[in-house]
């Protein structure tokens, strides 16, 4: 993992990742530039604890703008993982228990995945199955 403080550049860019971890808003440029990065593996959107979580347009939006898989994560300024979406996408795990997640809607069901850790919903069941055909296409 290479961390490149000043947001996109040549210097990414000619370094060709396979994957990008950047906050939407950097995302939303990124992809605005109407020549997003050829990526192989994953767009991984990071928020902080209380923004509200991708909905399923913006979803869809990265994916038709990058091509790969989108997955989420909430995060600490200094980068600490609080909550991670698995490849189900059914959801981010909180990994941290005990912390305060008012304003999200927590799922207490286990994931598809297995894991039976509580996670923060993304949307209502029908946004999400929506979603969910939407990648397909």
């Amino acid at each position: 993992m290479r961390i490149f403080p000043d947001g996109w550049s040549e210097e990414v860019s000619a370094f060709a990742p396979a994957a990008i971890a950047a906050r939407r808003e950097q995302l939303w440029g990124i992809a605005a530039t109407g020549q997003p990065p050829m990526l192989t593996h994953a767009v991984i959107a990071l928020e902080s604890r209380g923004d509200p979580l991708l909905s399923t347009e913006e979803r869809v939006w990265l994916w038709r703008a990058f091509r790969v898989p989108v997955f989420e994560q909430v995060i600490e300024p200094d980068g600490e993982l609080l909550a991670a979406e698995c490849e189900v996408h059914d959801g981010l795990h909180i990994e941290i228990p005990g912390l305060s997640w008012n304003g999200y809607h927590v799922e207490m069901s286990p994931c598809g995945c297995g894991r039976k850790t509580p996670r923060l919903a993304l949307g209502l069941p029908a946004e999400r199955a929506r979603s969910a055909a939407a990648y397909a296409r």
